[in-house]
């Protein structure tokens, strides 16, 4: 349970492998004791206990990457709260001091039925507790944005950071709310800081469903991904303009790319980056991976009033470009979300929301951005910040009240 708790995994496989591993361990630490006295000394015995110590921490590695491939080696669960931790560990007491205590087999048995029914409940209490959620994830300089929806479906937008470890940061924050699987991972573009949680997310969740941009991919990284992908993943798709995802009364519409950005492979990844305008409940929001100044006017141009969205997802987290003031306009939202550290969002582009009373969120200030939509209003909370505000949307009635 604690294992379960802080690190939201099992290992049935666990007091099987310790009879072996505690043992190799043991002798593993004596050697490197023995290793630090004879460097002082040198000579040919600090050499045998070296080669004796890489020895013997291969064989663990070894043993422990044959173990993986067994069922119940690695299992990933929700973390249960500390109120079960508590009854979890005072029923091992009981059993422990049973004699001492007087304790029968049959009170153990409820003990035990007791555990196992406040765990399920617990869980399905959470599972049932749903509504409309969209979370910003705080990743660095990268976005993973993860959108849940009340009949249970869970949508992500991106799934990556330029930092290592930052995985960790979606899938802790997906067993937060009980979710085992998520039914499309929508890629915008094939960059690594918007892709590379794909790997670590599919050892721990079941994925349904990939989406990729129709566009050929300019550098090395998809490879890795695609290739983990076509060996252990889900069902890849591919999406241009016209195209849509549905389901559970949302609606999300592929604005971009079109054919010619398609076609023209002398444009970048980010050009040609999957642009989606969604809806949901009244709720509007448009997401935007990394476009640049062609994308914008193309978009412009070619949609104009139909860009309008309550929410805007910062295209490239908070950079820059001349086309970029038009393309706000377009939009007109009621907030903007940069998906980055503060240090990403450009001066000139805080300046083009703040000139039109555009409220500014951003990741690496103000946490999580978790958005929800309650009786034809949307409530903003950054989790790090503590601030929040409401608005009205789109075609309700009401102004909006600030952070």
């Amino acid at each position: 349970p604690i294992r379960m708790y802080h690190f939201t995994s099992l290992c049935l496989l666990a007091p099987l492998l310790n009879v072996f591993v505690w043992l190799l361990v043991l002798i593993l630490l004596l050697t490197c004791f023995a290793l630090a006295l004879s460097l002082l000394l040198g000579g040919l015995a600090a050499g045998v206990l070296a080669w004796l110590a890489v020895g013997l921490g291969g064989g663990i590695h070894e043993l422990l990457s044959l173990a993986s491939v067994l069922p119940g080696f690695g299992l990933y669960m929700p973390s249960p709260p500390l109120w079960w931790e508590g009854l979890f560990y005072a029923a091992v007491g009981m059993w422990v001091l049973r004699h001492r205590l007087r304790v029968g087999r049959r009170a153990l048995l409820a003990a035990a039925l007791v555990l196992a029914v406040t765990y399920v409940a617990s869980d399905a209490a959470v599972r049932m507790d749903r509504g409309f959620e969209w979370t910003v994830a705080d990743v660095g300089r990268g976005q993973a944005a993860i959108l849940r929806l009340p009949q249970g479906q869970v949508l992500m937008f991106d799934a990556g950071s330029s930092r290592t470890g930052h995985a960790s940061v979606v899938s802790e924050m997906l067993w937060d709310r009980h979710v085992g699987t998520i039914n499309v991972v929508v890629v915008s573009h094939l960059d690594s800081d918007h892709c590379n949680f794909i790997p670590h997310l599919q050892r721990r969740f079941r994925i349904k469903e990939v989406v990729l941009p129709k566009a050929a991919e300019l550098n090395p990284f998809p490879d890795r991904v695609r290739n983990w992908l076509r060996r252990r993943g889900p069902p890849m798709r591919r999406l241009s303009e016209g195209e849509q995802l549905e389901g559970g009364g949302m609606l999300c519409r592929v604005l971009h790319p079109d054919v010619r950005f398609i076609a023209d492979s002398r444009l970048s990844e980010n050009e040609r980056s999957l642009v989606l305008r969604c809806e949901y409940g009244g709720l509007s929001f448009l997401l935007t991976g990394d476009i640049q100044g062609k994308a914008m006017r193309r978009l412009c141009g070619d949609f104009g009033p139909d860009l309008k969205a309550d929410v805007l997802l910062v295209p490239h987290h908070g950079h820059y470009d001349d086309a970029l003031e038009d393309f706000v306009t377009r939009v007109d939202p009621a907030i903007a979300v940069v998906s980055g550290d503060e240090g990403d969002c450009h001066p000139d582009t805080a300046d083009v929301f703040k000139y039109r009373g555009v409220p500014l969120w951003i990741t690496g200030r103000d946490g999580a951005i978790i958005i929800t939509v309650r009786e034809g209003r949307a409530k903003v909370l950054g989790y790090k910040s503590g601030y929040s505000m409401e608005f009205a949307l789109t075609g309700s009635a009401g102004g909006s009240s600030g952070r």
